[in-house]
């Protein structure tokens, strides 16, 4: 499995996972009518996926459930996930700013 060869399918993966899953908390914890910038805190935490997503591949790769190149998207998406997450703080925190003068 290489990363050059699957480019676009680890990209999609890696998107689900970052922006997917960030839409999601997003929307759930405004939904709960939690400020924006607390939205954010959660949703950049939750931007990766960690070691229980192996065992849940490799589970479903050892029940048929799911192809290897299955689990190997998922292992290259939750490695790319935890690396760029820093970025997501980061990203958070020059938002923080903006945000807090368009509330006020």
């Amino acid at each position: 499995f290489s990363l050059i060869s699957n480019g676009w399918p680890v990209l999609a993966t890696l998107a689900i996972i970052v922006i997917g899953k960030s839409l999601a908390a997003f929307a759930i914890v405004v939904a709960f009518r939690y400020p924006i910038p607390t939205a954010l805190m959660i949703s950049a935490s939750l931007a990766q996926i960690g070691e229980f997503s192996f065992i849940l591949a490799e589970l479903g790769v050892g029940l048929k459930l799911l192809p290897e190149q299955g689990r190997d998207l998922i292992l290259a998406g939750a490695i790319l996930s935890i690396v760029l997450n820093p970025l997501m703080f980061l990203a958070v925190d020059r938002m923080k700013p903006w945000l807090e003068r368009r509330a006020g």
